[in-house]
Formats: C-alpha cells, sequence, structure tokens
C-alpha cells in the first residue's frame, strides 16, 4: 500500500517538470518569441519560482467541476418548465440576450489563450495550471451555449449567442478585436492582458454582479450558472500575479506596466458598453441591487487598487479620469442611449426610460436627469407624436479607431468626453478618450491597419454606400429582422414609456397602441 503523503510534500515537484530536453533544442521547443523572454530580461532558470496560490491537482480538478456540472444542469433541468426567463420581463431578458450574444464564443476565443499558455509558457507549474484554465473557457462556452439554445424555440434572438461572434455588427467587431489584440502576443504579454487585467479586474465581477442581480430578479438558472463560471475564473486568474511576482523579483516591469494600463482601459471600454447598460438600465428597476458606478467603485476600483499594491505596479496614469467617469456613470449612459438609437444594429430591443427608471437613475447618479433626461424625453415626444422614426438614428456614428466603440458624446467641451484626433502616415485618426489614443501613439502599426465599420463605410468598401448597406454588412439586414424578433421600424416595446412627461412639458396626446 503506498503511504499517505501529504498534498503540499509532493506537490511541486510533481509539477517542476522543467527537464533539459536531449532531442531537440530548447530554444526550438520553447521559441522565445512565443514565450516572450526574449520581451523581458530574466535570467536562465528565473521561471521556475512561479508560483500559483490556489494549487489544485488533476484529480481534484475533475471532482470539482463534475460536482459543479452536476448541480448546474440539476437546476436547469428543473427551471427547464418553469417559463423563464420569458416571464421576467423584456428588460432581463435584454441583459440576458446581450449577455449571450457577447461572451460565449469570446470564452471559446479564450480556450485558445489558455492553450497558448499551458504550450509555451516558460515554466512547467504554469503550464499545467493553463490547461486547466483551458478546460475551464471551454466548460464556460458550452454552458453559456447551452442555456439560450433550450430558449431559440420561444425567442430566435437567442439565436445570437451562436451567430454574432461570426458577424461584422460594430459590436462583435468591438470585442473580437480587443481579445485578438491580447492573444496576437506572446504567452507572458497575453498572460497579463487576459488573465490579470481582463479575468482578475473584470470578467471576475462582471460574472459575481449579474449572479446577484440574476438571484434578485428570479432567474436562479442563470445566476448559478454564472457563479460557477466565476469560481473557476478566480482560479486561473491568478496566473498574472504569479508572472508579475517573477517580473518584480528582477525589476523588469516596465513592460507589464503597460500592457496592463493598456488593456484595464480596454477592458473597461468594453464592459461598460455590456454591463453597464444590462446594471442601470435593462434589470428592472425594483431589482437593481446596485448601480454600475457603485459596483465598479466596490468590486472593480479596490479590487483592482488591491491587486496592484500587492504588486510593483503603480496605478495607471489615466487613474484620476477613470474614476471621474466610474463614478458619473457616463460611459453607460453613453451606451444605453447608443443602444437605443442605433437598435438596428443589435440583436436586442432596448427598452426606453420609464418615470421610475428615471427616479432611480438621478438617485444613483445626482444631475442624472440635466445632463442625460433631455435626450430621453425628445425620443418618448416623438412617440407621442406617432414619429417613430425620430427616435432611430438613419445614419452611422463615429467608432473610435482603437477600441471599435461608439464614440457618442454629451459634452464635448468636457475633456473626458470630447473626441480626440491623432495624425499617422497622412491619414486622420479618432478616438474616444485620451487613454484610447495613447495607447495608439504607443503601438500604431499594430492598430491602423485596422479600419472600423465606419472606415470600411467611407472607403466605399460597404455597398451600397447607405445605412441598409452598412446594415447588410454588418449582418443586421432585413433578412435578419425576423430572426431579431423586432421590426425596429414600429417598436410596441417603446409604446409604455412614451407616455412620461418632463415637469414643464404641455400636455400632448399618448402614442396609440397601434
Amino acid at each position: 500500500m503506498l503511504p499517505n503523503v501529504r498534498r503540499e510534500d509532493w506537490y511541486q515537484t510533481a509539477t517542476n517538470t522543467n527537464w533539459d530536453l536531449s532531442y531537440v533544442d530548447e530554444e526550438e521547443a520553447f521559441p522565445p518569441e512565443m514565450t516572450g523572454q526574449d520581451a523581458y530580461d530574466i535570467p536562465e532558470g528565473g521561471w521556475e519560482a512561479w508560483e500559483e496560490t490556489y494549487k489544485q491537482t488533476a484529480r481534484e480538478y475533475y471532482e470539482t467541476q463534475h460536482e459543479k456540472d452536476g448541480s448546474v444542469y440539476s437546476v436547469s433541468s428543473a427551471m427547464e418548465q418553469s417559463g423563464l426567463p420569458h416571464s421576467l420581463g423584456m428588460g432581463w431578458e435584454d441583459v440576458l440576450k446581450f449577455h449571450f450574444a457577447s461572451v460565449p464564443l469570446l470564452e471559446r476565443a479564450a480556450v485558445t489563450s489558455e492553450s497558448q499558455y499551458a504550450r509555451f509558457a516558460p515554466d512547467s507549474a504554469w503550464r499545467h495550471m493553463a490547461q486547466f484554465g483551458a478546460m475551464d473557457e471551454l466548460r464556460h462556452t458550452e454552458l453559456q451555449l447551452r442555456i439560450p439554445h433550450s430558449f431559440v424555440k420561444e425567442d430566435a434572438q437567442y439565436d445570437w449567442s451562436k451567430k454574432l461572434y461570426h458577424t461584422e455588427d460594430w459590436a462583435s467587431v468591438a470585442a473580437r478585436h480587443l481579445f485578438d489584440d491580447f492573444k496576437a502576443s506572446n504567452a507572458i504579454d497575453s498572460a497579463l492582458q487576459v488573465t490579470f487585467a481582463f479575468e482578475t479586474g473584470f470578467t471576475n465581477m462582471q460574472f459575481l454582479a449579474l449572479a446577484s442581480d440574476a438571484a434578485d430578479v428570479g432567474d436562479i438558472e442563470f445566476a448559478e450558472a454564472i457563479s460557477s463560471i466565476q469560481t473557476d475564473e478566480a482560479r486561473h486568474a491568478q496566473q498574472g500575479n504569479a508572472i508579475i511576482e517573477i517580473l518584480d523579483e528582477y525589476d523588469d516591469l516596465d513592460r507589464a506596466q503597460y500592457l496592463v494600463d493598456k488593456s484595464f482601459w480596454r477592458c473597461y471600454k468594453l464592459f461598460s458598453a455590456l454591463t453597464g447598460p444590462s446594471m442601470d438600465y435593462y434589470t428592472p428597476v425594483e431589482d437593481r441591487e446596485m448601480s454600475w458606478g457603485e459596483f465598479m467603485e466596490e468590486w472593480i476600483v479596490d479590487q483592482f487598487l488591491e491587486n496592484i499594491e500587492s504588486t510593483g505596479l503603480e496605478k495607471p496614469w489615466y487613474w484620476e479620469q477613470f474614476i471621474e467617469l466610474v463614478r458619473e456613470g457616463g460611459t453607460s449612459h453613453y451606451m444605453a442611449g447608443g443602444h437605443y438609437h442605433w437598435r438596428p444594429t443589435l440583436p436586442i430591443a432596448p427598452p426606453g426610460v420609464t418615470e421610475e427608471d428615471r427616479e432611480w437613475l438621478e438617485e444613483k447618479y445626482p444631475g442624472w436627469e440635466d445632463r442625460w433626461g433631455e435626450k430621453w424625453d425628445r425620443h418618448a415626444e416623438a412617440m407621442r407624436n406617432d414619429n417613430l422614426e425620430k427616435t432611430v438614428a438613419d445614419d452611422l456614428i463615429v467608432l473610435c479607431d482603437l477600441c471599435q466603440l461608439p464614440a457618442i458624446h454629451a459634452d464635448p467641451d468636457r475633456e473626458n468626453n470630447r473626441l480626440h484626433s491623432h495624425e499617422h502616415d497622412g491619414e486622420t485618426y479618432y478616438f474616444c478618450s485620451e487613454p484610447c489614443q495613447w495607447i495608439f501613439e504607443n503601438e500604431p502599426d499594430r492598430y491602423a491597419e485596422h479600419k472600423s465599420i465606419l472606415r470600411r463605410f467611407l472607403a466605399g468598401d460597404i455597398q451600397p454606400q447607405t445605412l441598409e448597406g452598412a446594415l447588410e454588412h454588418m449582418g443586421m439586414g432585413e433578412e435578419n429582422v425576423h430572426e431579431r424578433g423586432i421590426d425596429f421600424r414600429a417598436p410596441e416595446w417603446g409604446d409604455d414609456w412614451a407616455d412620461w412627461k418632463p415637469p414643464s412639458a404641455e400636455p400632448t396626446s399618448a402614442a396609440s397602441d397601434d
């Protein structure tokens, strides 16, 4: 019988397999341009000190994942006849549709990132951990595709969970652009951006926030599923901290600082387009536990600062700008208004803003009514007067040449909200913010060749050169309207908020139900 040896007595030996290779040159097996060792000044053998905080054996991993899957699928099976989520309101369904259209196939892309680390990470213990990370991401993909698949027979919009990532829709382009940027790097650079900024900084917290909102709304299946995913994210996200510890030990943090600064901002922009409106506008008002701004302060700002302070890194240089945007919830409000006005470009039907919404938003973001209310007033007035076409954009919006997200600006005179520009090789590029411009200027050749949807349109690459032609190019043309479950020219779902009038408004007749 084998002796009962404690795991801590053998774990490090079992995962330390940095053997000297006799059949191939070390640099052939682990090319420096793939591992990243040519970009950092770490001496030979330096990476062998790499050590994760939460250690796990293969047996423990499989047993734990089996238990979690059993729990999730049991809840899912039990809820199949419940009528959820359709009974929870259109706003919550928009949260689900936007999440499922945006996230599952990004998780699939993360499989390739973790597989890259599992093959080319410069230390065996890191490669061991990344194998579990790759399996995690595959599990997350399958889980988040299974749930919407079961809803398709009731609502065709859920089919966009499998399609949006493969279209040229602006939301899909922005998500792919970010993740391709992070992945198109060596293992060290990629892991700093994916596991430290993206996962530790945002996805971990994204799932916490939505799990909480889902539980409050009563969507038990979604809450259980993404809570299960969050526990995986928390484990494999630790790779980034372990990398920084090695770099800090050898005083080699300059490149890491730049990558973290860049990727943290890019993650913030993407999540503010996805999670911000979901928390502040789409979740039923009675079930909103926290605003996007409050959530960011408590879970992202505090947690990220704690992570930064535990390393040799510094806060990103744009931190004060970031905090100002967080506290005013600015990007969330920009995006919610943009989603509504440019709703033909999305696979969801964004709701309007009711009187209860406005009261809640004013409470959470003092001054919201003065700054944003009149924009929704114009939509409500147009609907009361049966001018539905005035609530829908008839043109394309300026897209940031870095993050690829709409450059929506309420106050052009405010430094944080004005459009920025930069000349490169005789071409003028436009940016939604100073940090986006800074990222571009640091690596112009990396980003200049990519054409946003707007640049393709202006260059004549999209034909016909009309809004309808652009929608066809994005995969949102006429033939897809029925699949999206909404005709945006006659949005009956908007009538429920059009009766609201600002205090100073003259009485007007409400829009009819037809």
